[in-house]
C-alpha cells in the first residue's frame, strides 16, 4: 500500500509539473517582447523619421551616381583617344583607371526605417498583401542586433528573428540568425523547418530566370535582374546560416527601379538603435566577378551542410 503511494504521488508530481510547464510554455508564447511595444510617435514625427530615410538614400543615390558619371567621362576620354583627338593616352589611361574609393557611411535608424517602409508600402499598395500574413511587422535594431518582427496571424503571436550581421575576416556578409522567437518563447529549429524549406523550393525556382536576364551595363549600373539574384542568393544564405555577397544595389533613380549601382559593403555595426554600413564603390574587375557568382547556382547541399 505504501509503495502504491509512494507511485501516485509520484505521478501526480510529474502530472502537475508537465501542467505548470505546458502552462507556462502558453503564456510565453503568448508573450510580448519588451522591445516589441506599440510606437509612440506622432503621425508628423513618423513623416520626419521617413523623410530623413528618404534624405538618406537620396545621398547614397548621388554618391553612386557621380561614380556613374565617372566612368562614362572615362569612357569619354577612351573614344576621344580611339578617335585621336584630345585627351592624351596618359589622360584617358588615368580616367579609364578611376574608380572612386572614397568609402561612404550609410545610417538609418529603427525608427526612420519603420517609418519609410510603412510610407513605402502605403504608397505602393503592397500594405493588403502583406496584412494578409502580418500585423505591425517591424525592424528593431539593439544590442549589435537586428531583428525583423511581427505578429503571425496563423499562429496568433509575435515571431521575431534575431540576427548578428557582420563583415567576416574573408569579406563576406554574415548575417547569423542566432534565435527564432515566439512570444518570448525560443522556437525550436523543427516547428519552423518545413516553412524554411517550402521558401528554400520558391527561392531555389525563381533564380534561374533572374540568372538568365541579369547583366552589367558599361557605365557600372546592373539590371533589375541582376538585383533580384542577388536579393534571392541573400535571402537563401540567410535560410542557412550561410556567407553572402557584401554587396548593396542602389537604386540609380528612386522613381525606377530598374537599374542600381552595385557598391561594397565592407562594414557593419549597430549601436544606438542606429544601423551603419560603410559602401566602397566596386572596380570593373569586382563588378564582372560579381556578375559571374550571381549566375552560379546556389549550392543547397553544400549550404546546409555548413
Amino acid at each position: 500500500m505504501k509503495l502504491l503511494k509512494t507511485l501516485l504521488l509520484i505521478v501526480a508530481v510529474l502530472l502537475l509539473s508537465a501542467i505548470l510547464l505546458s502552462a507556462g510554455g502558453w503564456f510565453m508564447l503568448r508573450g510580448t517582447p519588451e522591445w516589441y511595444q506599440p510606437s509612440t510617435a506622432t503621425a508628423e514625427q513618423r513623416k520626419k523619421a521617413a523623410d530623413r530615410a528618404e534624405n538618406m538614400l537620396i545621398s547614397i543615390q548621388n554618391w553612386a551616381g557621380g561614380a556613374r558619371a565617372a566612368r562614362l567621362r572615362a569612357a569619354a576620354a577612351a573614344a576621344a583617344v580611339g578617335a585621336g583627338d584630345a585627351p592624351t593616352t596618359t589622360q584617358a589611361a588615368t580616367a579609364l583607371s578611376h574608380e572612386p574609393s572614397q568609402p561612404f557611411q550609410i545610417q538609418f535608424s529603427d525608427e526612420e526605417l519603420n517609418a519609410f517602409f510603412n510610407k513605402w508600402a502605403d504608397l505602393n499598395g503592397r500594405r493588403e498583401s502583406l496584412e494578409r500574413f502580418v500585423d505591425d511587422p517591424r525592424l528593431v535594431l539593439r544590442n549589435n542586433q537586428l531583428i525583423l518582427a511581427g505578429t503571425v496571424k496563423d499562429l496568433g503571436t509575435v515571431v521575431s528573428m534575431q540576427f548578428e550581421p557582420r563583415i567576416d575576416e574573408h569579406g563576406s556578409l554574415q548575417m547569423n540568425l542566432v534565435r527564432v522567437l515566439g512570444g518570448i518563447l525560443p522556437l525550436p529549429d523543427a516547428l519552423w523547418s518545413s516553412k524554411r524549406e517550402r521558401m528554400q523550393q520558391y527561392l531555389q525556382a525563381k533564380l534561374p530566370a533572374y540568372q538568365q536576364e541579369a547583366a552589367m551595363m558599361p557605365d557600372g549600373t546592373a539590371n533589375s535582374a541582376a538585383a533580384s539574384a542577388a536579393m534571392n542568393k541573400l535571402l537563401q544564405s540567410v535560410l542557412h546560416n550561410d556567407p553572402a555577397d557584401p554587396v548593396l544595389f542602389v537604386p540609380y533613380d528612386l522613381h525606377k527601379l530598374n537599374r542600381s549601382v552595385p557598391v561594397k559593403i565592407t562594414a557593419v555595426a549597430i549601436q544606438n538603435n542606429t544601423l551603419t554600413i560603410t559602401a566602397e564603390q566596386m572596380t570593373a574587375v569586382e563588378r564582372g566577378a560579381l556578375l559571374d557568382r550571381l549566375r552560379a547556382p546556389y549550392d543547397v547541399a553544400t549550404a546546409a551542410a555548413r
